[in-house]
């Protein structure tokens, strides 16, 4: 937790306070769903599925996983499901995406302001279209701002997202 205290000779101050928390209470909570190492300590593990949410595209009734990434700077979908909504994209706004092995692929267009429902109301999203990806939609960065999104993620993979809808303050 990070706390603000002023000092009279510097004006401000940042003082960083770690909360306590029992080790034990984490294997309690999640059991023998976290990993142990040797002398018994919580450490990662080697590998965990990426995490996702339903949502709807528009009114086209078509429902999709899309994989929830922060790191991502973009929010995407693959060619073939594009092309089943049958909706316009500004093929004049391509980007050149970098992948993590550094391959470099530009996109086909932008399909812009594409709804999506996550039950809870519509919101509008800018989507690049990418040629062959193994995703139905990547929810990066930009959807994460528009909706504030905060996650929190547990000891045994599990995740927790809230989702703010800006537009209709839900």
């Amino acid at each position: 937790m990070v706390k603000r205290v002023t000092n009279l000779s510097t004006n401000l101050v940042q003082v960083n306070k770690l909360s306590s928390i029992d080790p034990d209470a984490i294997g309690c909570d999640f059991s023998d769903r976290v990993l142990r190492n040797d002398e018994g300590l919580v450490v990662a593990h080697y590998s965990l599925p990426l995490c996702t949410v339903e949502a709807r595209i528009g009114s086209s009734g078509c429902v999709v996983q899309g994989v929830l990434n922060s790191g991502s700077e973009i929010v995407a979908m693959p060619k073939r499901i594009w092309e089943d909504l049958g909706l316009p994209i500004r093929s004049d706004h391509t980007m050149k995406m970098s992948s993590a092995n550094t391959s470099i692929d530009t996109t086909i267009g932008v399909l812009e302001n594409l709804i999506l429902d996550f039950r809870v109301g519509e919101v509008m999203v800018q989507v690049q279209i990418l040629a062959c990806v193994n995703f139905d939609l990547l929810l990066g960065r930009p959807f994460h701002y528009l909706m504030s999104a905060i996650t929190d993620n547990f000891p045994n993979g599990s995740q927790t997202i809230t989702l703010r809808d800006s537009n209709a303050s839900k």
